[in-house]
């Protein structure tokens, strides 16, 4: 009767360290599943910060393009504008040259009829000059114009950009959401795949104790009864 309780005591104290066991295993699984659950968040929030730095070093290269096209535009408006006003200049030295000359001969010549020349040649100059004022005043309108066409062009193609980088972006961040979740899928599948093993090898060891159990009790009946027998054969 005492070693049958000694090993009952041993069977509950089995028992008492299969259930700790478990509750262990529980406590490792809880803390597994919290790891991997920080270890998502510290993923998404570090893929959510490489993707606003990207956002903005493209918003500057944009801006750094946009301001050289700018720069560019507004040297070559300089450089037609100089030219304009180099040609202007000329004409003006052509035309006083020419005035002079025209004094000169009025002064030689003292003839009325060839000051009279020279004033008709004189005002026809002047409408000529008129007539190339008009004309620069219209290049530099058509200039206008084409620095108009050229910001506008510029800024079309500056959303443009814009849109493609977002829609890039967008397509980015979605397949980056779409790897994360089949990661922590697969991680889970391994989890619950150990987790299984591990039962299973429980069990097994529960069974094997008990067997070994089994066989010790009967082994035990049978040495029992074969004392008794020795006795009434006795």
């Amino acid at each position: 009767v005492v070693i049958l309780l000694v090993r009952q005591l041993v069977v509950v104290l089995l028992i008492r360290q299969l259930i700790v066991r478990r509750l262990i295993v529980r406590r490792l699984i809880v803390r597994q599943l919290i790891v991997l659950h920080i270890r998502r968040l510290v993923v998404v929030l570090l893929v959510r910060r490489r993707v606003v730095v990207l956002l903005i070093c493209q918003l500057i290269v944009c801006r750094l393009i946009v301001r050289w096209l700018i720069l560019r535009q507004l040297v070559v408006l300089h450089i037609r504008r100089l030219v304009v006003v180099l040609l202007v200049l000329r004409l003006v030295v052509v035309l006083l040259v020419r005035r002079l000359v025209v004094i000169l001969l009025v002064r030689q010549l003292v003839n009325v009829l060839l000051v009279r020349r020279l004033v008709v040649i004189l005002l026809v100059r002047q409408l000529v000059v008129v007539l190339l004022i008009r004309q620069l005043i219209v290049r530099r309108l058509i200039v206008r114009r084409l620095i108009v066409r050229q910001l506008i062009v510029l800024h079309i193609r500056r959303l443009v950009v814009v849109l493609l980088v977002r829609r890039r972006v967008v397509v980015l961040l979605i397949c980056q959401l779409i790897v994360c979740r089949l990661i922590v899928r697969w991680l889970i599948l391994r989890q619950l795949v150990v987790l299984h093993i591990r039962r299973l090898v429980v069990v097994l060891l529960v069974l094997r104790l008990v067997v070994v159990l089994l066989v010790r009790r009967l082994v035990v009946i049978l040495h029992v009864r074969r004392l008794v027998v020795i006795l009434l054969v006795r």
